[in-house]
């Protein structure tokens, strides 16, 4: 019976040390952010997530629409003017009255630390969470102007498993006695119009068996890449981007990423704006 109670003792032991302990962190970092708060801790978070909020809303913009390049760096340069302008006004004499009450609303919500603590780490929650965001779009700017910058490949270089087709009926069937009973013909079989979801459905379904390897092999969700068909070239392999900006195959890769990944480039594309790749099209 004594290492039971000699264990026990040593557990309470250990747990009031780093009960302690915690306590002593916990202390210490409200102490930190008391120490903080008449410095503008809270105004320079908000202005971080104001900032990076308004530029992760225009990157979106541009990501999520098919406005041209020119359009589109008319919008980042609006973004760019409005957060120098924004962040001047602001910070200005005529909203110095405008600053001094809501930091007196500040000082006021301080007084809980509760309160205080929730307003900090949601402010920077929202700061993390656009910075993340932007964390892409940054990323391809710094390979732009680096171009030495490599960072590690987003897809393995293995192959996937994919069964070989075999020519000829399987045998299987001659065993069974099977014959067809229907026999179809397709010659006169026309598809929808490529504008269509009809159209583009049966154009995306005839690549299936290349792009189900693709997303087993690297774990990919089912009909992901089906969805990027439908939406950059209809299915038809091509169908140039609509800003004719050099988008070309059957997921649009643009000439600076296929040279990234050693993919075959029509002509010498190796830019982002040409016609060698975006001028010429086919009917699929």
């Amino acid at each position: 019976m004594g290492w039971k109670k000699t264990a026990k003792k040593a557990g309470r032991a250990v747990g009031k040390r780093t009960l302690k302990a915690a306590e002593w962190a916990v202390q210490s970092a409200d102490e930190a952010k008391q120490w903080a708060e008449p410095r503008g801790l809270d105004k320079y978070i908000f202005m971080a997530a104001a900032n990076t909020g308004l530029v992760y809303g225009a990157a979106e913009l541009i990501d999520r629409t098919s406005y041209s390049d020119a359009t589109n760096g008319l919008i980042m340069l609006g973004t760019g003017a409005t957060l120098l302008a924004g962040n001047q006004i602001m910070l200005g004499p005529r909203f110095r009255r405008a600053r001094n009450y809501v930091a007196g609303l500040n000082r006021d919500l301080d007084k809980s630390r509760f309160a205080s603590w929730v307003k900090s780490l949601g402010l920077a929650s929202t700061t993390w969470f656009f910075c993340s965001g932007l964390n892409p779009y940054f990323q391809q700017a710094r390979q732009d102007f680096f171009q030495r910058t490599r960072d590690s490949p987003l897809i393995t270089d293995a192959r996937p498993a994919v069964p070989e087709a075999k020519e000829g009926r399987p045998g299987i069937y001659s065993e069974f006695g099977y014959s067809p009973i229907v026999t179809h013909d397709f010659s006169g079989t026309e598809l929808a119009g490529k504008d269509s979801m009809t159209g583009r459905i049966q154009r995306t379904l005839r690549w299936q068996p290349i792009y189900r390897a693709i997303e087993t092999a690297h774990g990919m969700p089912k009909d992901t890449l089906a969805g990027m068909i439908m939406q950059e070239s209809y299915g038809n392999p091509v169908q140039p981007n609509a800003s004719n900006d050099g988008g070309l195959g059957l997921t649009h890769i643009q000439g600076t990423v296929a040279e990234q990944w050693g993919l075959y480039i029509y002509g010498n594309s190796k830019g982002t704006a040409t016609e060698i790749m975006g001028g010429r099209s086919e009917k699929c």
